[in-house]
């Protein structure tokens, strides 16, 4: 049996996950596209999607990654189609819709070549939990699901695994600080999802919220 080395298995395992990447929004987009609605799904959320594929599309340009800027000209693509639904059913304008992400891509592009990794990866994070921490609470507290793609939220969390196992064979420091967090994130997301669209649980309210920790 051939000897597999680490820089080996990290190509398969980079362009496995580059191939995951391609296809990571798609079920959320059919989903919305079945349903005719975008009930329980975080605009903000798909805002904020907008800059994390800009920047690290640009990253993986800038640092010569093939396999982090393909997979998103794709999902630039599928995002902006999410969007451009909210646009349509919700009548978001344009402008607020495709700023934040526009801000996102150009300020963590900036910090990637002026200060560096540490501020680089600060800078992705918090976009990337806060877009994972909108669509939590959107699907807890949301009275109609029917939008939300639990397809979507399977495929982050092996998209996000497969991307840190990358990270971790070649020491890329950026996608380990800012994919080990958001794995957390993901895996709350999804448990939520499973609860509330097999209907195990109802829409979270304030009031109910206070009931819960009134009793524990």
């Amino acid at each position: 049996m051939p000897h597999v080395t680490a820089v080996q298995l990290a190509l398969v395992v980079g362009w496995f996950a580059a191939g995951l990447s391609c296809f990571i929004s798609a079920p959320q987009l059919v989903r919305i596209l079945r349903a005719g609605t975008t009930s329980g799904v975080s605009v903000l959320s798909w805002q904020l999607a907008l800059g994390g594929n800009l920047t690290w599309g640009l990253y993986g340009i800038t640092h010569g990654n093939l396999n982090q800027w393909l997979p998103n000209i794709l999902l630039v693509t599928i995002t902006l189609t999410i969007l451009g639904l909210f646009h349509r059913h919700v009548g978001t304008p344009w402008l607020v819709l495709l700023a934040p992400g526009l801000l996102i891509g150009a300020t963590t592009t900036a910090l990637d070549h002026t200060i560096g990794t540490i501020a680089y990866s600060i800078a992705a994070f918090l976009p990337a939990a806060t877009s994972l921490v909108s669509q939590l609470k959107v699907t807890a507290t949301s009275a109609d699901v029917r939008g939300l793609s639990v397809g979507n939220q399977w495929i982050g969390l092996v998209n996000q695994s497969a991307w840190l196992v990358w990270a971790a064979l070649i020491n890329e420091r950026s996608v380990l600080l800012v994919g080990s967090a958001s794995l957390v994130l993901i895996v709350a997301n999804l448990s939520m999802a499973l609860l509330r669209t097999s209907g195990t649980l109802g829409p979270v309210t304030r009031q109910g919220l206070r009931l819960s920790l009134s009793r524990a």
